[in-house]
């Protein structure tokens, strides 16, 4: 090389590993702490989804940020939560971890709810004089996302469970809701041209669809409806119910079961106490509607051979209904029926930070991009989930199957915000037991569990 092509260079490049120290120290203007750039790693613990679920917004996000990475653990359901008990009692558990949407107050000292904003080390590429591509970073403090655009962006119910004392305390990757899955076959063989859209309509129904045999056995069950061992998410069902009945289920303040009130149109009536006789009459055999009872194998199980009618399920029941059926049942699904309030019943789990972790600004930082319309796309694609967020639902409203939990989710509500769900869940099932077994009389009945429940919150 001659003298002169070096005495050009020479300056050149000097002026370039200048600018390349001066983007990487400094930022473009901005002093960035020594922190901010050393390498993070995020544990991130889950119950249902698979570690790629998620690897696309762990990938877009790292593009960003390569110097933090994010291990996905899945645990099996039963054992999640004593897990991460164990966990945070050595003072090691993850950073991230999923809850369920009624599981917020039972966790709510557990978690580091979401900061006013979040300050990151952004890295970019570029190509300096067109000869090397060289790494800029810069050091940004970023708004975290507002209670309006909670409000603005997800459905309504993810305000109500994930929002306490005006504080965020999770987010939502996708929103499930009941809808009527029903046998195509069956109802043909009834000549029920269309399922119901209204609880007249299925009450007419399931007598048409239900076959007993000489000693009262139920051969064919019109419906799943009125126990509580054998119906996945009994519970569900009844509070949907009792919420489409206009059931306050608890005071103003949330934090007082209240669902045993009366009528204001009616003061003679109770809608809880209705919502309650509707559900458990299918499983009285002194009713017309007589189609269910608790000897009978589990309500899933029972659609995917073909012998039940109509299921009230979850969009994650299709991939089982379609493993355990071979795909070879003949079904359909639709709107739940509707009673005097359009209203479904929300069930999804929210992406949260524990309280224990280092990385919060970190951990709060990926959930916030993960869950933006333009990311979380790639999870309810890869999912078939259905979209907790207003931007993708009509999208999603155009997908045969998912039409109807997504279009359900904006009428979605849960009311639960106590300490103890599962115990709640557990004096619900009491409930339907004691009823169904002429135990109690239903008012009284559900006054104890009232009173139960009031005690777990």
């Amino acid at each position: 090389m001659s003298k002169k092509i070096l005495f050009i260079l020479g300056p050149l490049a000097l002026i370039a590993v200048g600018f390349i120290l001066y983007s990487v120290i400094v930022g473009g203007g901005t002093k960035i702490p020594a922190d901010a750039t050393k390498q993070k790693k995020l544990v991130y613990w889950g119950v249902f989804n698979e570690s790629g679920d998620i690897a696309d917004i762990v990938s877009a996000y790292r593009v960003m940020h390569p110097n933090i990475t994010i291990e996905y653990r899945k645990l099996k359901p039963e054992e999640y939560e004593q897990a991460l008990l164990e966990a945070w009692a050595k003072d090691e558990g993850p950073d991230i971890f999923s809850i369920h949407n009624s599981w917020v107050g039972k966790y709510q000292d557990f978690i580091a709810p979401l900061p006013p904003s979040t300050k990151m080390a952004f890295y970019s590429s570029t190509k300096t004089l067109g000869i090397k591509e060289e790494t800029k970073i810069e050091y940004k403090e970023t708004p975290s996302l507002k209670l309006s655009d909670l409000q603005n962006n997800f459905v309504d119910v993810v305000y109500q469970d994930a929002v306490v004392n005006s504080q965020v305390y999770g987010l939502p990757l996708s929103m499930d809701t009941l809808a009527l899955f029903y046998n195509r076959d069956l109802l043909n063989q009834a000549k029920i041209p269309l399922p119901p859209t209204n609880y007249d309509e299925f009450l007419s129904d399931v007598p048409k669809l239900t076959v007993l045999d000489k000693e009262g056995n139920v051969l064919q069950a019109g419906t799943a409806l009125g126990t509580a061992n054998n119906i996945p998410r009994a519970a569900d069902i009844l509070f949907l119910f009792m919420l489409q009945n206009r059931t306050e289920m608890t005071d103003a303040s949330g934090k007082r079961a209240n669902f045993t009130h009366n009528s204001p149109e009616d003061p003679s009536k109770y809608p809880g106490v209705l919502a309650l006789e509707f559900f458990t009459q299918f499983a009285d055999n002194n009713k017309e509607v007589y189609t269910w009872n608790e000897n009978l194998p589990n309500a899933l199980e029972l659609f995917t051979q073909g012998k039940l009618a109509f299921f009230f399920g979850y969009s994650y029941h299709i991939p089982l209904i379609e493993q355990q059926s071979q795909g070879k049942i003949n079904y359909g699904i639709t709107n739940i029926p509707q009673l005097n309030q359009e209203v479904d019943y929300a069930n999804y789990w929210l992406e949260t930070v524990s309280k224990k972790t280092l990385y919060a600004n970190e951990a709060w930082d990926f959930i916030q991009f993960a869950t933006k319309a333009e990311n979380a796309i790639k999870f309810i694609e890869k999912t078939n989930k259905p979209t907790a967020l207003k931007a993708l639902i009509p999208q999603q409203a155009e997908d045969s199957q998912l039409q109807y939990f997504v279009l359900q989710s904006l009428v979605a509500k849960s009311w639960y915000h106590g300490k103890d769900p599962n115990l709640m869940e557990q004096y619900i099932n009491d409930l339907m037991e004691k009823v169904v077994k002429e135990q109690l009389k239903p008012q009284e009945a559900l006054q104890l569990t009232q009173e139960l429940i009031q005690q777990t919150y």
